[in-house]
């Protein structure tokens, strides 16, 4: 749907209710829901906002472009067992802004699935060597300081990660 201020588009996810027999597919359901909805609402509001901004600042209706509101959803894995999923919201003006919500259940009983049941009892350990190894680029950040005088490390970017990511910046306070 859509109108001056926003165009809508949803797409949500559903855990059928048949698979493995569940019946505790449609509470799932309904905090996804719930979910997106809440989601939505945050993204509706502040479409109202910007409009209004925009006018109050001498923009015109005309010249106005609405901001786009998509909801979507990934499915990562699945299996007779398991499914990993995620549902995102993005919504885009000048830039976009995206919120994932993940969800990880077993399909026959409905229980969620925890990091320790996927990673095992290990995980925070083998969490922590990961983030040593990505801390050894610690040596190449440049320092600059905050408005307040605060020192600012400044990563380049893909030194952490993925381009998108841009040149992460650490505040030491």
């Amino acid at each position: 749907y859509e109108d001056d201020k926003k165009n809508v588009d949803i797409e949500v996810p559903a855990i059928d209710v048949q698979l493995g027999g569940a019946d505790w597919a449609d509470s799932v359901n309904q905090l996804i829901q719930a979910t997106v909805n809440a989601e939505v609402a945050q993204s509706e509001a502040r479409a109202e906002e910007y409009y209004d901004a925009f006018i109050a600042t001498g923009g015109t209706p005309e010249e106005y472009h609405p901001i786009g509101i998509d909801v979507d959803y990934e499915v990562y894995y699945a299996s007779d067992e398991v499914i990993s999923f995620a549902v995102i919201k993005t919504e885009t003006l000048a830039s976009a802004y995206e919120t994932f919500h993940y969800y990880n259940y077993y399909l026959k009983t409905g229980e969620e699935l925890t990091i320790e049941d996927a990673a095992g009892p290990d995980w925070r350990e083998r969490a922590r060597s990961a983030l040593v190894q990505l801390a050894a680029a610690i040596d190449e950040a440049q320092l600059r300081l905050d408005a307040a005088g605060a020192p600012v490390l400044v990563f380049q970017k893909y030194a952490l990660g993925p381009g998108v990511m841009g040149r992460p910046e650490l505040t030491l306070k």
